[in-house]
């Protein structure tokens, strides 16, 4: 089953194993993926909102 972290607009596909980095804050671009936005070097949860919330579209 896929998990999403879904924000006001954008929905981003969490791969499998990724949930525990979230919550520890230690995910990397090959961890998370978008339909738009493909192996993006990622450091914190807050800037994955960030960049879902105003850099897609």
């Amino acid at each position: 089953m896929r998990m999403y972290l879904v924000t006001e607009k954008y929905k981003i596909w969490i791969p499998a194993g990724a949930t525990q980095k979230i919550r520890s804050g230690l995910l990397t671009g090959a961890d998370l993926y978008t339909e738009r936005i493909q192996s993006v070097a990622l450091k914190s949860y807050q800037f994955i909102y960030h960049l879902a919330s105003h850099k897609i579209g």
